[in-house]
C-alpha cells in the first residue's frame, strides 16, 4: 500500500528514479524529447511569430536561456542570503534572551517592530 507520508513518496520517488537511471542504456536518447521541448521554449519566447532566421532565433534562444537560469542563480543566491540572516537574527535573539531580562527582550521587540 502506497504511503501518505510526503517524505515516504520523496524517497520512493527518487529510488524510483535512481533504478530507472541505473537500467537506462543510452541516457542522451531518454532525454532528447525534454532537451528539444526545452529548447523550442526559448525559441518560442524570443520569436513567437517565427519571423527571425534559424540562426538568429537560435542565438536569442541561448541568450535567452542564459538568462533565465542566472536569474534562477541570482534568487537561489538572494534565497540562501535571506535563510542566513534569518539563522543568523534568530541566533542573536536567542542569546541576548539568555541573557536579558523581561524589559530588554520587550525592548528588543519594540526595536525589532515587534516582529522578532
Amino acid at each position: 500500500m502506497p504511503s501518505h507520508n510526503p517524505s515516504d513518496r520523496a524517497l520512493a520517488a527518487r529510488i524510483a528514479a535512481n533504478v530507472r537511471w541505473a537500467t537506462e542504456p543510452d541516457r542522451s536518447r531518454a532525454t532528447q524529447a525534454a532537451r528539444a521541448a526545452a529548447a523550442g521554449r526559448f525559441e518560442k519566447l524570443v520569436d513567437p511569430q517565427g519571423l527571425l532566421s534559424p540562426a538568429d532565433r537560435a542565438k536569442r534562444a541561448e541568450n535567452a536561456r542564459q538568462a533565465h537560469f542566472q536569474l534562477m542563480a541570482l534568487r537561489s543566491a538572494q534565497a540562501r542570503r535571506r535563510a542566513k540572516l534569518a539563522r543568523t537574527a534568530v541566533e542573536v535573539r536567542e542569546a541576548l534572551e539568555a541573557e536579558a531580562t523581561y524589559d530588554e527582550i520587550a525592548a528588543l521587540d519594540e526595536f525589532a517592530g515587534g516582529a522578532a
